[in-house]
């Protein structure tokens, strides 16, 4: 319902990140091809690993929106916790500075369990295990903070449904 609400000038491009990031979806205004990448994700999560590495997906993400005119903003979805402000991660936030892009950052994790990717099978598919459900931690808010976007964390399905990215692009 989101990628209707976009307007005409606005472009989105996806990514799929946890130890690694990919591109689902390059910058793009068509909406049919946005959804069809949205849809197609499910493939893309097979590329993915155990981890979550946020200076890769910003990283991507910045080179991605250099040289654009306008607004600028990258959303972060993820279910996990950043270990540390690593290097990487420091660059990632000051290029996101320069080039005046906004990060909010969207925590999905119900509030008293998580499926965490444990270790992955001989086929190359995640095994999840269910573990106890932590808060997001303050460097994931700080994330957003540093680019002057906002920090939000959705631990039920009616606070998902009820999220509105057209009002964060205001």
């Amino acid at each position: 319902d989101e990628i209707k609400q976009t307007t005409e000038n606005q472009k989105i491009g996806i990514f799929s990140f946890s130890q690694n990031a990919n591109l689902v979806c390059p910058l793009t205004n068509d909406k049919k091809t946005l959804d069809s990448a949205l849809k197609s994700t499910t493939k893309e999560w097979l590329k993915l690993r155990p981890g979550t590495n946020f200076s890769d997906a910003i990283s991507n993400a910045t080179l991605l929106l250099k040289g654009k005119n306008g607004k600028k903003y990258i959303f972060i979805f993820s279910d996990g916790n950043i270990a540390n402000l690593d290097q990487d991660l420091h660059n990632s936030l000051q290029t996101a500075i320069q080039d005046s892009i906004t990060i909010h950052t969207i925590s999905v994790n119900p509030k008293d369990f998580a499926m965490t990717p444990k270790t992955i099978d001989a086929h190359g598919n995640l095994i999840f295990e269910k573990t106890p459900s932590k808060k997001p931690d303050t460097l994931f808010n700080s994330i957003s903070k540093t680019t002057l976007g906002t920090f939000q964390w959705f631990s039920s399905e009616n606070e998902i449904k009820n999220f509105s990215l057209q009002a964060l692009l205001k």
